[in-house]
């Protein structure tokens, strides 16, 4: 089978992204040929087709007004990014499309390119993009849903958007041109990684029969576990606001005994080591290559997800259980789905400084507990969220939508 892959980025840069790779991964080892989809970027991977790809915009916000004005046309339709995709269709004919994150850089254009080839489409939808216009369901530093079944102006009157009118006023048009067209009932599947995700899509008013809980999956073969004991615990990920790490570093104050080791980079990164400057227990090793973040997470007791916004289905956590650590997180959006209480982890209250270190406490004093919930958290991986499980799911979706 052909499976064009459609991403915005072609390299990684988030979840997303390591989905897009190693779904890619799993289909060619399947025998199936994979084609990519994506935007020109200096980080992009190699690829055959990137004569194909879409010439790279920055939506940060800067440079003269009539480039911010070109991009920002382009976030709603990408004439570029649907003339390519039509071009690369033409020359390949995949038999279906997956796409995954394609707004602003790509853009829903790419949808009607593929509508009019009469290629099957499903989407993998990897935050609340469809729901809310700026992707987080966060508005000044907390959970919203205003968006979700109230108007869509919302985003501008919270300016959700980089705290900024006019690009939330961007967001606010791409979305409502695309829900007056019905661009994505062009869709035949949306594959959701977590049920809360799904439920969300339900409320926003996509269509039920289109949507299916596909939870993602990882090769843990390529991970070696330890139940080795340590005097640390650990934080992987990006260093952003609705990772909840000041909630993170204030609990800390009221853990001893165990070090707090965070290893990720972000815009907060030098707003968190002032916060955490009067805390030794606390250490900053910025972006690790693999190997180097393999070994800190081997070696490390177990794992804190702290989030404060909607979590879908954090890579974070799933690796943690390859390496056989458990996890304590925050009880919110889709990671209850994933952290069972007491059993692979631990489960804390979203935003709350104490239930989190109530939680790193009791695991802290607990090492037969921590030793006994990464053995189940390991047999989640290998079990639940296998590679073979998750490639006959999508492969079933693949199939329906052909028939």
């Amino acid at each position: 089978m052909k499976i064009l892959q459609a991403n915005k980025f072609f390299f990684l840069k988030g979840g997303a992204e390591r989905y897009f790779f190693e779904l890619s991964e799993l289909l060619t080892s399947k025998g199936h040929e994979v084609i990519p989809f994506a935007m020109e970027h200096d980080a992009n991977l190699p690829s055959p087709y990137d004569r194909y790809f879409v010439r790279r915009v920055e939506l940060d916000g800067s440079g003269p007004l009539y480039q911010r004005l070109r991009a920002a046309a382009r976030v709603v339709y990408s004439v570029e990014a649907s003339r390519k995709l039509g071009a690369l269709l033409e020359s390949t004919r995949p038999d279906v499309a997956h796409l995954h994150n394609i707004a602003h850089q790509l853009s829903p254009s790419i949808i009607g390119a593929l509508k009019r080839a009469g290629v099957p489409v499903v989407q993998t939808l990897h935050d609340y993009k469809l729901a809310c216009p700026a992707y987080l369901m966060m508005s000044g530093g907390k959970v919203c849903d205003a968006c979700v079944t109230g108007s869509l102006c919302n985003v501008v009157l919270k300016r959700c958007v980089r705290g900024s009118t006019l690009a939330s006023f961007v967001s606010l048009v791409e979305a409502a041109v695309h829900r007056a067209a019905r661009t994505f009932s062009a869709v035949d599947a949306f594959l959701c990684p977590s049920r809360f995700l799904m439920g969300v899509m339900r409320r926003a008013g996509v269509p039920e029969e289109k949507l299916f809980h596909v939870p993602l999956f990882l090769a843990s073969g390529t991970y070696a576990p330890s139940g080795a004991g340590s005097d640390y615990f650990v934080y992987v990920g990006r260093l952003s606001e609705e990772k909840g790490l000041d909630r993170l570093i204030e609990a800390k104050r009221r853990v001893s005994g165990m070090r707090l080791v965070v290893a990720g980079d972000g815009d907060l990164l030098a707003g968190l080591r002032e916060l955490a400057s009067g805390d030794p227990g606390v250490s900053f090793t910025g972006f690790l290559p693999g190997q180097e973040l393999a070994e800190l997470w081997r070696n490390a007791a177990f794992t804190v997800v702290p989030s404060v916004c909607y979590e879908n289905f954090p890579y974070a956590v799933l690796e943690s259980f390859a390496f056989g650590k458990p996890v304590v997180a925050s009880r919110i959006g889709g990671i209850p789905e994933v952290v069972r209480d007491g059993e692979n982890g631990l489960l804390a209250e979203p935003g709350d400084p104490g239930s989190l270190a109530e939680k790193i406490n009791w695991l802290a004093s607990n090492p037969s507990e921590v030793a006994r919930m990464g053995r189940v958290a390991r047999r989640d991986v290998e079990e639940v969220y296998s590679a073979e499980k998750h490639y006959a799911s999508v492969m079933g979706h693949y199939e329906r939508i052909l028939r």
